[in-house]
């Protein structure tokens, strides 16, 4: 896959003020994203912050995925001609302890299920400093930890996703 350059930031991951301290220290993090230009720069973004970006682009490509647990997975919730929220139950039986940020331009109704509660939802537009919030939180307990801490109050909402809240 072919990389995007500074020319192929799409408006909702503009450059912004980044201001957020986060190392990827090699981690996988696995995007599923099906627009491939999005994707790119998705990876992009991850990957100059030391991360190693797992681009996933279609669902047949899901079992592809190797046998390493992600820090991280990164997803769209709408996929063409898949039901909603099919990709994310696929990759939740692949890494059920990896935390999840949905990225997706409508709020769903609810959470989708995830075995980790680190769930949270940013909504597109975006840009690269608020993306970057959500991967340093979701990622900074996973770094030696990678079992799920489960919550009493449930998964979390991003501030950003107005309306939605914990399921």
């Amino acid at each position: 896959m072919p990389l995007a350059d500074e020319n192929d930031l799409e408006p909702d991951l503009a450059a912004g003020l980044d201001t957020v301290d986060v190392e990827g220290r090699g981690r996988r993090v696995v995007v599923a994203e099906p627009d491939a230009a999005r994707s790119a720069v998705l990876c992009d973004l991850l990957d100059g912050y030391g991360f190693q970006s797992v681009p996933v682009g279609s669902a047949s490509e899901l079992d592809d995925l190797g046998a390493e647990p992600p820090v991280l997975v990164v997803a769209e919730l709408r996929w063409p001609e898949e039901e909603e929220g099919a990709v994310i139950a696929h990759l939740r039986r692949l890494a059920p302890n990896a935390p999840l940020l949905v990225f997706t331009a409508v709020p769903p109704a609810t959470l989708p299920e995830w075995r980790s509660s680190r769930v949270e939802v940013l909504l597109k537009p975006s840009d690269a400093a608020e993306l970057m919030a959500h991967v340093a939180r979701l990622t900074e307990r996973s770094a030696g930890d990678i079992h799920p801490v489960l919550h009493e109050s449930g998964p979390l909402a991003s501030p950003y996703a107005k309306g939605v809240g914990p399921a």
